[in-house]
């Protein structure tokens, strides 16, 4: 009489396919949010660059930088850029992804969200950090604007 079923071995050799397939799937989420992280950070600085530069190029126009609030009014959840002051031309509007927000705590951007771009390439009214929160992993990056001839990188 023969006997079906399977050995021992078989069950742990398939268990232990089975846990090395998870967890080359969860590493590769985990370097997927870190990419997501890394390019929302390079985003805002390539857009804070671009709004200089539009800035010292224009000559006679300021470009406005308007960090938007969410929906609770506690942080930031995108950015848009004006050229030509308060009723100026829209340039871009920026939405930061749901897992990421700028903190207004963490962040010196000025209590009414303007930050302005002069055309000798100097920030108004000063310089300012921008702190990108990540919800997931709970963590803070920072990006600085100093101040006279403006750079904008991100301080680790």
């Amino acid at each position: 009489m023969k006997k079906r079923g399977y050995t021992l071995i078989e069950i742990i050799c398939t268990i232990a396919v089975i846990l090395i397939s998870l967890s080359i799937i969860s590493l590769d989420l985990d370097l997927f949010k870190k990419d997501l992280l890394d390019s929302t950070i390079e985003t805002i600085i390539a857009d804070m660059q671009e709004a200089k530069m539009l800035a010292i190029n224009s000559r006679i126009n300021e470009v406005k930088v308007c960090f938007t609030l969410d929906e609770y009014q506690h942080d930031f959840n995108g950015y848009e850029i004006y050229i030509g002051g308060q009723n100026g031309k829209v340039l871009k509007k920026t939405r930061l992804n749901n897992d990421y927000t700028i903190s207004r705590v963490k962040s010196t951007i000025p209590a009414n969200g303007i930050v302005i771009f002069k055309p000798n390439g100097s920030i108004s009214p000063h310089a300012c950090t921008i702190s990108v929160y990540d919800k997931k992993s709970k963590r803070y990056r920072n990006i600085t604007l100093t101040i006279g001839y403006t750079r904008i990188m991100e301080v680790k």
